[in-house]
Protein backbone atom coordinates (compact mmCIF):
# COMPACT_ATOMS: atom_id res chain seq x y z
CA UNK A 1 0.00 0.00 0.00
CA UNK A 2 3.10 2.72 0.97
CA UNK A 3 4.64 1.06 -2.08
CA UNK A 4 1.80 2.09 -4.27
CA UNK A 5 1.49 5.50 -2.73
CA UNK A 6 5.13 6.50 -3.07
CA UNK A 7 5.08 5.07 -6.64
CA UNK A 8 2.00 7.92 -7.51
CA UNK A 9 3.60 10.30 -5.79
CA UNK A 10 7.02 10.20 -8.09
CA UNK A 11 4.88 10.15 -11.24
CA UNK A 12 4.58 13.54 -12.96
CA UNK A 13 1.42 15.86 -12.92
CA UNK A 14 0.99 14.35 -16.62
CA UNK A 15 0.78 10.42 -15.60
CA UNK A 16 -1.66 11.10 -12.56
CA UNK A 17 -4.12 12.75 -15.18
CA UNK A 18 -4.14 11.08 -18.43
CA UNK A 19 -7.48 12.48 -19.31
CA UNK A 20 -6.79 16.00 -18.35
CA UNK A 21 -3.58 15.65 -20.00
CA UNK A 22 -5.72 14.65 -23.85
CA UNK A 23 -7.86 17.55 -23.56
CA UNK A 24 -4.85 19.37 -23.06
CA UNK A 25 -2.63 18.41 -25.95
CA UNK A 26 -6.02 18.55 -28.16
CA UNK A 27 -6.35 21.91 -27.53
CA UNK A 28 -2.87 22.58 -27.91
CA UNK A 29 -2.99 20.77 -31.00
CA UNK A 30 -6.27 22.39 -32.79
CA UNK A 31 -5.13 25.37 -31.98
CA UNK A 32 -2.16 25.05 -33.43
CA UNK A 33 -4.27 23.28 -36.13
CA UNK A 34 -6.27 26.25 -36.88
CA UNK A 35 -3.64 28.92 -36.80
CA UNK A 36 -1.71 27.02 -39.98
CA UNK A 37 -4.81 26.39 -41.75
CA UNK A 38 -5.51 29.94 -41.06
CA UNK A 39 -1.91 31.04 -42.23
CA UNK A 40 -1.90 29.51 -45.69
CA UNK A 41 -5.42 30.24 -46.19
CA UNK A 42 -3.94 33.84 -46.08
CA UNK A 43 -2.12 33.27 -49.25
CA UNK A 44 -5.04 32.26 -51.24
CA UNK A 45 -8.15 34.96 -50.05
CA UNK A 46 -6.09 37.53 -48.32
CA UNK A 47 -8.87 38.67 -46.42
CA UNK A 48 -8.32 41.12 -44.06
CA UNK A 49 -10.00 41.59 -40.60
CA UNK A 50 -12.13 44.43 -39.82
CA UNK A 51 -10.53 45.78 -36.28
CA UNK A 52 -11.73 49.37 -36.21
CA UNK A 53 -15.34 50.41 -35.28
CA UNK A 54 -16.87 53.68 -36.97
CA UNK A 55 -18.92 55.66 -34.51
CA UNK A 56 -20.14 59.16 -34.30
CA UNK A 57 -18.80 61.39 -31.70
CA UNK A 58 -21.22 63.09 -29.18
CA UNK A 59 -19.47 65.70 -27.54
CA UNK A 60 -20.73 66.41 -23.80
CA UNK A 61 -20.37 65.48 -20.21
CA UNK A 62 -21.11 62.17 -19.71
CA UNK A 63 -24.16 61.06 -18.45
CA UNK A 64 -25.30 60.59 -14.50
CA UNK A 65 -21.71 62.46 -13.65
CA UNK A 66 -21.90 64.30 -10.27
CA UNK A 67 -17.98 65.84 -10.05
CA UNK A 68 -16.15 69.53 -9.43
CA UNK A 69 -15.18 71.69 -11.81
CA UNK A 70 -12.59 74.95 -11.71
CA UNK A 71 -15.01 78.72 -10.87
CA UNK A 72 -14.66 82.11 -12.46
CA UNK A 73 -15.81 83.39 -9.46
CA UNK A 74 -12.96 84.98 -7.76
CA UNK A 75 -14.47 84.03 -3.95
CA UNK A 76 -15.19 79.81 -4.97
CA UNK A 77 -12.06 77.63 -6.26
CA UNK A 78 -14.79 74.98 -7.49
CA UNK A 79 -18.35 74.61 -8.81
CA UNK A 80 -20.46 71.24 -8.92
CA UNK A 81 -20.78 69.83 -12.32
CA UNK A 82 -24.00 67.14 -12.84
CA UNK A 83 -25.88 65.78 -15.39
CA UNK A 84 -28.52 64.28 -15.91
CA UNK A 85 -29.06 60.23 -17.63
CA UNK A 86 -28.80 62.20 -21.22
CA UNK A 87 -25.56 63.96 -20.57
CA UNK A 88 -27.32 67.72 -20.38
CA UNK A 89 -26.27 70.05 -17.42
CA UNK A 90 -28.46 70.11 -14.61
CA UNK A 91 -30.83 71.54 -13.06
CA UNK A 92 -32.82 71.13 -16.17
CA UNK A 93 -35.95 69.56 -15.91
CA UNK A 94 -37.71 71.77 -13.72
CA UNK A 95 -41.63 71.02 -13.98
CA UNK A 96 -43.19 67.81 -15.28
CA UNK A 97 -45.74 69.71 -17.51
CA UNK A 98 -43.67 72.84 -18.67
CA UNK A 99 -45.37 75.43 -20.78
CA UNK A 100 -42.38 76.33 -22.87
CA UNK A 101 -38.96 74.53 -23.28
CA UNK A 102 -35.87 75.90 -23.85
CA UNK A 103 -32.60 73.88 -25.65
CA UNK A 104 -29.63 75.34 -25.62
CA UNK A 105 -26.61 73.70 -27.49
CA UNK A 106 -22.90 75.64 -28.56
CA UNK A 107 -19.51 76.27 -27.39
CA UNK A 108 -18.38 76.60 -23.49
CA UNK A 109 -19.86 80.01 -24.05
CA UNK A 110 -23.30 78.78 -23.91
CA UNK A 111 -21.73 75.91 -21.78
CA UNK A 112 -20.93 78.47 -19.03
CA UNK A 113 -19.90 75.08 -16.98
CA UNK A 114 -17.11 77.26 -14.77
CA UNK A 115 -19.79 79.22 -12.94
CA UNK A 116 -22.73 77.89 -10.33
CA UNK A 117 -25.08 75.35 -11.73
CA UNK A 118 -28.07 78.22 -11.04
CA UNK A 119 -25.82 81.00 -12.56
CA UNK A 120 -25.06 79.03 -15.36
CA UNK A 121 -26.96 81.19 -19.06
CA UNK A 122 -29.40 78.26 -20.16
CA UNK A 123 -30.81 78.24 -16.29
CA UNK A 124 -30.71 82.41 -16.24
CA UNK A 125 -32.52 82.44 -19.21
CA UNK A 126 -35.05 79.75 -18.29
CA UNK A 127 -35.85 81.27 -15.06
CA UNK A 128 -35.93 84.39 -16.31
CA UNK A 129 -38.84 84.07 -18.71
CA UNK A 130 -40.80 81.80 -15.83
CA UNK A 131 -40.63 85.16 -13.70
CA UNK A 132 -41.26 87.43 -16.85
CA UNK A 133 -44.18 85.68 -18.21
CA UNK A 134 -45.56 83.64 -15.16
CA UNK A 135 -45.51 80.33 -17.74
CA UNK A 136 -43.91 77.07 -16.21
CA UNK A 137 -40.45 77.19 -18.43
CA UNK A 138 -37.81 73.91 -18.74
CA UNK A 139 -34.22 75.18 -20.16
CA UNK A 140 -32.24 72.38 -20.91
CA UNK A 141 -27.91 72.99 -21.07
CA UNK A 142 -26.80 70.85 -24.00
CA UNK A 143 -23.97 72.76 -25.17
CA UNK A 144 -20.49 71.41 -24.51
CA UNK A 145 -16.58 73.34 -24.31
CA UNK A 146 -15.06 73.72 -28.31
CA UNK A 147 -17.97 72.19 -29.95
CA UNK A 148 -18.30 74.01 -34.06
CA UNK A 149 -21.67 73.93 -35.62
CA UNK A 150 -20.76 70.81 -37.04
CA UNK A 151 -21.24 69.15 -33.48
CA UNK A 152 -24.01 71.32 -33.02
CA UNK A 153 -26.58 69.35 -35.91
CA UNK A 154 -24.95 65.90 -34.56
CA UNK A 155 -26.62 66.88 -30.98
CA UNK A 156 -29.67 68.44 -32.36
CA UNK A 157 -30.68 65.00 -33.98
CA UNK A 158 -29.21 62.88 -31.65
CA UNK A 159 -30.34 64.75 -28.25
CA UNK A 160 -32.65 67.85 -29.29
CA UNK A 161 -35.78 66.62 -30.75
CA UNK A 162 -36.79 63.81 -28.59
CA UNK A 163 -37.51 66.53 -26.38
CA UNK A 164 -39.84 68.27 -28.14
CA UNK A 165 -38.57 72.05 -27.24
CA UNK A 166 -40.21 75.14 -28.00
CA UNK A 167 -37.12 77.13 -29.11
CA UNK A 168 -33.55 75.86 -29.82
CA UNK A 169 -30.94 78.45 -28.73
CA UNK A 170 -27.80 78.50 -30.28
CA UNK A 171 -24.52 80.66 -30.46
CA UNK A 172 -21.39 79.31 -33.13
CA UNK A 173 -18.92 81.49 -34.68
CA UNK A 174 -15.07 81.60 -32.72
CA UNK A 175 -14.32 77.78 -32.52
CA UNK A 176 -15.82 77.43 -35.92
CA UNK A 177 -13.57 80.10 -37.27
CA UNK A 178 -10.72 78.33 -35.08
CA UNK A 179 -11.01 74.84 -36.19
CA UNK A 180 -11.47 76.02 -39.79
CA UNK A 181 -7.91 78.01 -40.04
CA UNK A 182 -6.79 74.55 -39.63
CA UNK A 183 -8.48 72.98 -43.12
CA UNK A 184 -11.57 74.52 -44.18
CA UNK A 185 -12.34 70.61 -44.34
CA UNK A 186 -11.83 70.51 -40.56
CA UNK A 187 -16.09 68.71 -39.74
CA UNK A 188 -14.87 66.26 -41.80
CA UNK A 189 -11.30 65.44 -40.95
CA UNK A 190 -12.23 64.49 -36.98
CA UNK A 191 -14.88 61.55 -36.68
CA UNK A 192 -12.61 59.95 -33.94
CA UNK A 193 -12.93 55.92 -33.73
CA UNK A 194 -10.66 55.26 -30.89
CA UNK A 195 -8.69 56.55 -27.80
CA UNK A 196 -6.03 55.77 -26.06
CA UNK A 197 -5.01 56.11 -22.46
CA UNK A 198 -2.37 57.18 -20.78
CA UNK A 199 -1.40 55.14 -17.19
CA UNK A 200 -2.76 59.15 -15.85
CA UNK A 201 -6.37 58.79 -17.56
CA UNK A 202 -5.98 54.81 -16.27
CA UNK A 203 -5.39 56.15 -12.70
CA UNK A 204 -8.05 58.76 -13.23
CA UNK A 205 -10.31 56.00 -14.18
CA UNK A 206 -9.81 54.03 -11.01
CA UNK A 207 -10.23 56.89 -8.73
CA UNK A 208 -13.66 57.84 -10.61
CA UNK A 209 -15.30 54.07 -10.26
CA UNK A 210 -13.25 53.67 -6.35
CA UNK A 211 -12.76 57.40 -4.94
CA UNK A 212 -14.68 59.68 -6.15
CA UNK A 213 -16.61 61.18 -3.11
CA UNK A 214 -13.39 60.76 -1.28
CA UNK A 215 -11.65 62.54 -3.93
CA UNK A 216 -14.44 65.46 -3.89
CA UNK A 217 -14.07 65.77 0.06
CA UNK A 218 -10.21 66.09 -0.28
CA UNK A 219 -10.18 68.60 -3.75
CA UNK A 220 -12.83 70.93 -1.69
CA UNK A 221 -11.63 70.81 1.74
CA UNK A 222 -7.51 71.37 1.08
CA UNK A 223 -5.23 74.25 0.06
CA UNK A 224 -4.20 73.21 -3.20
CA UNK A 225 -5.53 71.18 -6.69
CA UNK A 226 -5.02 67.50 -5.88
CA UNK A 227 -5.21 66.84 -9.84
CA UNK A 228 -2.91 69.43 -11.04
CA UNK A 229 -0.25 68.55 -8.20
CA UNK A 230 -0.71 64.96 -9.78
CA UNK A 231 -0.22 66.36 -12.93
CA UNK A 232 2.62 68.43 -12.67
CA UNK A 233 4.39 65.56 -10.56
CA UNK A 234 4.05 62.82 -13.41
CA UNK A 235 5.06 65.40 -15.99
CA UNK A 236 8.53 66.03 -14.01
CA UNK A 237 8.83 62.68 -13.95
CA UNK A 238 8.24 62.58 -18.23
CA UNK A 239 5.14 60.56 -17.97
CA UNK A 240 2.81 60.86 -20.36
CA UNK A 241 -0.74 62.62 -19.12
CA UNK A 242 -2.62 63.20 -22.38
CA UNK A 243 -5.38 61.30 -24.04
CA UNK A 244 -4.66 60.72 -27.55
CA UNK A 245 -7.35 60.34 -29.89
CA UNK A 246 -6.36 58.60 -33.34
CA UNK A 247 -8.48 60.27 -36.46
CA UNK A 248 -10.14 57.89 -38.66
CA UNK A 249 -9.03 59.75 -41.84
CA UNK A 250 -5.77 61.51 -41.16
CA UNK A 251 -4.36 59.53 -38.55
CA UNK A 252 -3.42 62.77 -36.81
CA UNK A 253 -3.39 63.05 -32.91
CA UNK A 254 -5.60 65.21 -31.03
CA UNK A 255 -4.12 66.36 -27.23
CA UNK A 256 -7.79 68.20 -26.08
CA UNK A 257 -6.27 68.96 -22.85
CA UNK A 258 -8.67 72.52 -22.36
CA UNK A 259 -11.89 70.79 -22.42
CA UNK A 260 -14.41 69.11 -19.87
CA UNK A 261 -12.94 65.55 -20.38
CA UNK A 262 -16.47 63.23 -20.98
CA UNK A 263 -13.59 60.10 -21.18
CA UNK A 264 -13.00 60.67 -16.99
CA UNK A 265 -16.33 62.17 -15.78
CA UNK A 266 -14.31 65.00 -14.69
CA UNK A 267 -13.79 68.65 -15.65
CA UNK A 268 -10.50 70.07 -16.65
CA UNK A 269 -9.66 73.55 -15.16
CA UNK A 270 -8.35 74.33 -18.20
CA UNK A 271 -12.29 75.09 -20.11
CA UNK A 272 -11.87 78.64 -20.00
CA UNK A 273 -9.50 78.71 -23.41
CA UNK A 274 -10.92 78.12 -26.84
CA UNK A 275 -8.79 74.87 -27.49
CA UNK A 276 -7.06 74.97 -30.54
CA UNK A 277 -4.58 72.10 -30.45
CA UNK A 278 -6.79 69.69 -32.09
CA UNK A 279 -4.29 68.77 -35.32
CA UNK A 280 -0.74 68.15 -35.21
CA UNK A 281 1.45 70.63 -34.14
CA UNK A 282 3.14 71.70 -37.43
CA UNK A 283 -0.88 72.34 -38.35
CA UNK A 284 -0.43 75.41 -35.56
CA UNK A 285 1.33 77.49 -37.80
CA UNK A 286 -1.20 77.97 -39.97
CA UNK A 287 -2.46 81.65 -40.11
CA UNK A 288 -5.93 83.02 -40.74
CA UNK A 289 -4.17 85.08 -43.48
CA UNK A 290 -3.62 81.49 -45.41
CA UNK A 291 -7.50 80.58 -44.63
CA UNK A 292 -9.45 79.59 -48.27
CA UNK A 293 -12.22 81.80 -46.72
CA UNK A 294 -14.84 81.80 -48.88
CA UNK A 295 -14.61 77.62 -48.55
CA UNK A 296 -14.47 77.91 -44.61
CA UNK A 297 -17.55 80.12 -45.17
CA UNK A 298 -19.23 78.25 -47.19
CA UNK A 299 -19.23 75.26 -44.97
CA UNK A 300 -20.12 77.59 -41.94
CA UNK A 301 -23.00 78.64 -43.64
CA UNK A 302 -24.68 75.26 -44.52
CA UNK A 303 -23.97 73.87 -41.00
CA UNK A 304 -26.08 76.65 -39.10
CA UNK A 305 -28.54 76.57 -42.24
CA UNK A 306 -29.20 72.90 -41.77
CA UNK A 307 -29.43 73.43 -38.20
CA UNK A 308 -32.35 76.21 -38.45
CA UNK A 309 -34.04 74.73 -41.42
CA UNK A 310 -33.77 70.82 -39.02
CA UNK A 311 -35.45 72.93 -36.29
CA UNK A 312 -38.30 74.48 -38.41
CA UNK A 313 -39.08 71.01 -39.97
CA UNK A 314 -39.53 69.69 -36.33
CA UNK A 315 -41.82 72.52 -35.13
CA UNK A 316 -39.10 74.52 -33.40
CA UNK A 317 -38.51 77.72 -33.27
CA UNK A 318 -34.38 78.65 -33.79
CA UNK A 319 -32.75 81.06 -31.41
CA UNK A 320 -29.76 82.21 -33.58
CA UNK A 321 -27.03 84.41 -31.95
CA UNK A 322 -24.61 86.26 -32.60
CA UNK A 323 -20.98 86.30 -31.21
CA UNK A 324 -19.81 89.17 -28.79
CA UNK A 325 -16.69 89.11 -28.13
CA UNK A 326 -13.82 91.08 -25.25
CA UNK A 327 -12.19 93.18 -27.84
CA UNK A 328 -8.95 93.82 -25.03
CA UNK A 329 -8.33 90.64 -24.46
CA UNK A 330 -8.85 89.93 -28.12
CA UNK A 331 -6.35 92.30 -29.46
CA UNK A 332 -3.93 91.26 -26.90
CA UNK A 333 -3.72 87.39 -27.29
CA UNK A 334 -0.09 86.29 -29.06
CA UNK A 335 -1.50 83.72 -30.52
CA UNK A 336 -4.21 85.62 -32.08
CA UNK A 337 -1.77 88.35 -32.93
CA UNK A 338 0.87 85.40 -34.60
CA UNK A 339 -1.95 83.75 -36.29
CA UNK A 340 -3.62 86.96 -38.20
CA UNK A 341 -5.48 89.29 -35.94
CA UNK A 342 -6.58 91.47 -38.30
CA UNK A 343 -7.84 88.04 -40.68
CA UNK A 344 -9.29 86.66 -37.64
CA UNK A 345 -11.20 89.93 -36.54
CA UNK A 346 -12.55 90.38 -40.46
CA UNK A 347 -13.96 86.76 -40.34
CA UNK A 348 -15.61 86.74 -36.83
CA UNK A 349 -17.59 89.61 -38.09
CA UNK A 350 -18.52 88.02 -41.26
CA UNK A 351 -19.14 85.02 -39.35
CA UNK A 352 -21.96 87.26 -37.19
CA UNK A 353 -22.80 88.59 -40.64
CA UNK A 354 -23.52 85.38 -42.14
CA UNK A 355 -25.68 84.75 -38.85
CA UNK A 356 -27.68 87.85 -39.41
CA UNK A 357 -28.40 86.60 -42.87
CA UNK A 358 -30.00 83.99 -41.32
CA UNK A 359 -31.98 85.10 -38.93
CA UNK A 360 -33.91 87.34 -41.43
CA UNK A 361 -35.41 83.82 -42.62
CA UNK A 362 -38.81 83.65 -42.12
CA UNK A 363 -39.90 81.90 -37.91
CA UNK A 364 -36.45 82.34 -36.97
CA UNK A 365 -35.13 84.72 -33.83
CA UNK A 366 -32.02 86.43 -33.98
CA UNK A 367 -30.63 88.15 -31.46
CA UNK A 368 -27.63 90.43 -32.21
CA UNK A 369 -25.59 90.23 -29.40
CA UNK A 370 -22.65 91.59 -30.88
CA UNK A 371 -24.67 94.69 -31.73
CA UNK A 372 -26.34 95.14 -28.13
CA UNK A 373 -23.08 94.00 -26.10
CA UNK A 374 -20.43 96.79 -25.90
CA UNK A 375 -17.30 94.72 -26.85
CA UNK A 376 -15.29 97.34 -24.27
CA UNK A 377 -17.30 96.18 -21.45
CA UNK A 378 -14.90 94.05 -20.12
CA UNK A 379 -17.15 93.70 -16.90
CA UNK A 380 -19.40 91.61 -19.11
CA UNK A 381 -16.50 88.71 -20.10
CA UNK A 382 -14.16 86.53 -18.53
CA UNK A 383 -10.99 86.26 -20.47
CA UNK A 384 -11.80 86.53 -24.22
CA UNK A 385 -15.43 84.99 -24.99
CA UNK A 386 -16.83 83.52 -21.19
CA UNK A 387 -19.51 85.57 -20.11
CA UNK A 388 -19.25 86.90 -15.97
CA UNK A 389 -22.05 86.65 -13.82
CA UNK A 390 -22.98 90.32 -14.84
CA UNK A 391 -22.72 89.27 -18.68
CA UNK A 392 -24.77 86.07 -18.52
CA UNK A 393 -27.81 87.89 -16.92
CA UNK A 394 -27.69 90.49 -19.64
CA UNK A 395 -27.33 88.12 -22.36
CA UNK A 396 -30.53 86.24 -20.82
CA UNK A 397 -32.22 89.77 -20.68
CA UNK A 398 -31.62 89.81 -24.52
CA UNK A 399 -32.45 86.41 -25.61
CA UNK A 400 -36.01 86.57 -23.45
CA UNK A 401 -37.46 89.95 -25.07
CA UNK A 402 -36.75 88.64 -28.42
CA UNK A 403 -38.61 85.67 -27.83
CA UNK A 404 -41.64 87.27 -25.86
CA UNK A 405 -41.46 89.85 -28.51
CA UNK A 406 -41.94 86.98 -31.18
CA UNK A 407 -44.55 85.52 -28.99
CA UNK A 408 -46.12 88.53 -29.46
CA UNK A 409 -46.41 88.85 -33.03
CA UNK A 410 -47.91 85.03 -32.72
CA UNK A 411 -50.92 86.12 -30.86
CA UNK A 412 -51.52 89.75 -32.53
Amino acid sequence: MEANKLEIEKMSWFERNPKKTLVVLLVIFSVIFLLLTEFFLKKKFNIQSNTKERYVQVREVLPNTDTIGASDNTDKKYVRVRTDDNGLLMPGKIHNDPDITLFFIGSSTIMTVTLDEKERLPYITGNMLEKTTGNKVNSFNGAYSSSTSFHGLNILINKVLPYEPDYLIFMYNAVDLIKLRLSPNFYWETNYVSTKSSMFEVLKNFKNKFFPNLYYFLNTNLDFNIGGSIIELFNSLGINTKTKEVNLKTKEVNSNTKEVNSNTKEVNSNTKEVNINSLEKSNLDKTFKNLDFDRAKDNFKKNIKSIIEISKIHNIVPVILTEPWNIKEIKSDENLRRQGLDNFIQYHDEFNSIIRGLGAIDNVILVDLAKHIDEERTELFVEKYHFSNEGVNEVAKLIINEIIKYQNDLDN
